[in-house]
């Protein structure tokens, strides 16, 4: 095996676990991405006036600047399928990780984070693209999570995985060789709808994917 390509098929689930003594050790267990426990927090959000704010901000700053990034802040809504808000949910209910949070003891991601984690013996703690941009607190326009999503859930940055691009051709991010027996480079993470077109070679302009699930959805 020369490399290690990761493919998940869970977008937009999430989980968190202890950075010091035993990566191995949960806090909560890994939510995926139709769990509503977090509704009353979406509903509330949706209605605050925080958001009410934000989106008649980023209209005027649209109309002014013309920015495609304050268009899509105008408009943005926050929903279930969104791992911002479930973090939130653990973030107020889990007292561990409450604690924990202070003693920079805590490391959240989605699922890709925690394989790469455990596969390097918690060398990286990392994320790709694909998998951050589903999350609601990554912001796609300046390819970095958002500051003010992590300021409105009061949601640490220390917590964060580094985001990196889906194939990013690193020869440092390598399997351990206790699991494999040597050691191998894992070059490329990518989630979901986006994975399954590479799956199915879907390679070149005017490929097409589609998908029948509890939806239909054309790639």
């Amino acid at each position: 095996m020369a490399a290690m390509y990761i493919a998940t098929p869970f977008l937009g689930s999430l989980t968190t676990y202890k950075a010091v003594e035993t990566f191995t050790s949960f806090y909560y267990n890994l939510i995926v991405w139709n769990d509503l426990r977090a509704k009353e927090l979406v509903e509330e959000y949706n209605e605050s006036w925080c958001l009410w704010i934000l989106n008649k901000a980023c209209k005027l700053l649209y109309q002014v600047t013309r920015q495609k990034r304050f268009l899509a802040g105008s408009v943005i809504k926050f929903m279930n399928a969104q791992v911002s808000l479930r973090l939130l949910w653990i973030l107020t209910h889990c007292q561990p990780v409450r604690v924990n949070v202070a003693k920079r003891n805590v490391l959240f991601g989605t699922l890709d984070t925690w394989l790469i984690y455990k596969l390097t013996n918690g060398a990286h703690h990392i994320t790709d693209v694909s998998h951050a941009s589903t999350t609601g607190l990554y912001d796609p326009f300046t390819l970095g999570w958002a500051q003010w999503a992590l300021s409105l859930f009061r949601i640490p940055v220390s917590i964060l995985p580094k985001v990196l691009a889906t194939w990013h051709g690193r020869e440092d991010i390598r399997v351990d060789s206790e699991h494999l027996g040597r050691e191998i480079p894992i070059r490329a993470s990518i989630t979901d709808q986006s994975a399954s077109m590479y799956g199915l070679s879907c390679v070149k302009k005017g490929d097409i994917r589609t998908l029948l699930y509890e939806f239909v959805s054309d790639n």
